[in-house]
C-alpha cells in the first residue's frame, strides 16, 4: 500500500475549481481534524468551495482535493479511505465513545461500539447493534446528518482506529452525501454495512 511522507505542510488542488488550498501540521493537529489526523496530512481533502457552490437541485458529490505530492496512480479515495489518512501512522487517541466529526453546520458523528474482545461477523447482528447505537446518539447529541458506527474489539484497537466493522447511517447509506440534507431530516437516511469480517475474507 502506498504511504505518504510526514510533511510539515501539503498543497492541495481541485481538479474541479483549480483552487489549491495548503494545510499545515498545525492544521491537523487541532479540534476535530486533530483527533481524526493526530498532525498527520491527509492525503486528500473536500473542496469547501465546491462545497459551497452547490444547490439543492444540483448536490452532487464535492470533488476531492489531492495533495500535489500524491502520485496520480495513487489518487483513488478507496486506497486511501474516507478520511483520507488511512494509511497515516496515527498515533493512538483518548478513547471517546461518540466522536464529533462535523464540519461547517454538516453534524457528523461516530460512533465507538466495544464488543469486549469478540467478533461479531453475522452481518444481521451488527446492522442490530449499529441501529442502538444510532438511536443513543440521536438522544444524545440530537439532529444529525450522518451517523457511522466502528466496530471495535476493545479500547486498545479504538485508538489504534483498528475497527473490524463500519456501519454508516446517511442519506441512501452514503457518508460523503450527509450535507445533502437538513440536520434531523432522516426520510432519505439508511443504513449501509459498509465492511464486515465475512465480507473481507470473501474479498
Amino acid at each position: 500500500m502506498p504511504k505518504l511522507r510526514d510533511a510539515e505542510q501539503r498543497t492541495y488542488v481541485c481538479p474541479t475549481c483549480q483552487q489549491r488550498h495548503t494545510k499545515t501540521r498545525k492544521d491537523v493537529s487541532q479540534g476535530t481534524l486533530g483527533r481524526m489526523f493526530s498532525g498527520v496530512l491527509p492525503a486528500f481533502i473536500v473542496c469547501g468551495r465546491c462545497l459551497e457552490r452547490r444547490t439543492p437541485q444540483r448536490r452532487n458529490r464535492a470533488p476531492l482535493m489531492w495533495g500535489t505530492d500524491v502520485p496520480p496512480q495513487d489518487r483513488r479515495r478507496e486506497v486511501w479511505g474516507r478520511y483520507g489518512g488511512k494509511e497515516l501512522p496515527l498515533k493512538p487517541i483518548p478513547f471517546q465513545l461518540i466522536r464529533d466529526v462535523t464540519f461547517g453546520k454538516c453534524r457528523r458523528f461516530v460512533y465507538c461500539l466495544l464488543t469486549d474482545g469478540e467478533v461479531y461477523d453475522d452481518p444481521g447482528m451488527i446492522l442490530q447493534l449499529a441501529e442502538e447505537a444510532v438511536e443513543e446518539v440521536k438522544t444524545v447529541k440530537g439532529k444529525c446528518n450522518a451517523i457511522a458506527v466502528h466496530f471495535y474489539r476493545d479500547v486498545a484497537d479504538a485508538q489504534r482506529g483498528e475497527c473490524y466493522a463500519v456501519v454508516d447511517y446517511a442519506p441512501e447509506g452514503r457518508w460523503e452525501d450527509a450535507d445533502t440534507v437538513d440536520a434531523g431530516r432522516y426520510n432519505r437516511h439508511q443504513f449501509n454495512v459498509v465492511s464486515h469480517p465475512r465480507k473481507k475474507r470473501r474479498g
